[in-house]
C-alpha cells in the first residue's frame, strides 16, 4: 500500500459513519471537507476514496455500488437535505463536494438558475421574428426536423424549405 493511500486522521474535520450492505468488511465515513474514508476490519488502516466522474457528478464507489459524493456529504451535514432535493456545487466544480461548496436547492430554482443553456433560440425569417425553430416551422407549415436541419446545414440538395424561404434565416443567440 502507499504512503499517498493511507490518510492520516486531522482533527479538524467532521466524519459521518456510512452503514452499506451486510457482512462488509470495510466500515466508511464521509467527511464534511468532501472525501469519503474506508477503513478496513482487519488492519484498520484508513484509505481515502478516490472520487472519479460519472456523467459529470463526482461518484465513489461504496460496498460495490455507485454513490454520488455531494448528495452522500449533503445528505450526512447539510440541514434541509431530502430526496427531491437537489445539491450544487457553488463554484462549478463537481469534484469540489465540501460542504461549504455546496448548497440546496429546489428544482423550480435550479431550473431558473441554468434555463437559459438549453432555452429556445429567436429565429428571423423573410422578415419576421419567431420566439423559436418550433414556432417558425409551425408558422411555415413544415416540420421542427427539416428546419432545424436547413438552418445547420445538413440538407444538401434543392428541398421545399428553399422554395418557401425567398431570403436568408438568422438564428439569433
Amino acid at each position: 500500500m502507499n504512503n499517498q493511500d493511507e490518510f492520516k486522521d486531522n482533527d479538524e474535520y467532521n466524519y459521518s459513519c456510512i452503514t452499506k450492505g451486510k457482512g462488509n468488511r470495510k466500515t466508511y465515513q464521509v467527511c464534511d471537507a468532501g472525501f469519503v474514508l474506508s477503513t478496513s476490519a482487519s488492519t484498520y488502516k484508513q484509505k481515502r476514496l478516490k472520487p472519479y466522474l460519472k456523467r459529470g457528478r463526482a461518484t465513489v464507489n461504496i460496498a460495490g455500488s455507485d454513490t454520488s459524493l455531494k448528495n452522500l456529504v449533503a445528505k450526512h451535514f447539510l440541514k434541509g437535505y431530502k430526496p427531491g432535493i437537489i445539491v450544487e456545487c457553488i463554484n462549478g466544480n463537481p469534484m469540489d463536494c465540501s460542504v461549504k461548496n455546496l448548497r440546496l436547492c429546489t428544482y423550480h430554482e435550479h431550473g431558473k438558475r441554468t434555463g437559459h443553456l438549453c432555452g429556445s433560440h429567436q429565429v428571423i425569417v423573410n422578415g419576421v421574428k419567431y420566439r423559436s425553430i418550433r414556432t417558425a416551422a409551425k408558422a411555415l407549415h413544415v416540420s421542427y426536423q427539416a428546419l432545424r436541419d436547413y438552418i445547420n446545414g445538413k440538407i444538401k440538395r434543392r428541398s421545399v424549405i428553399d422554395d418557401l424561404l425567398k431570403s436568408k434565416i438568422v438564428v439569433i443567440k
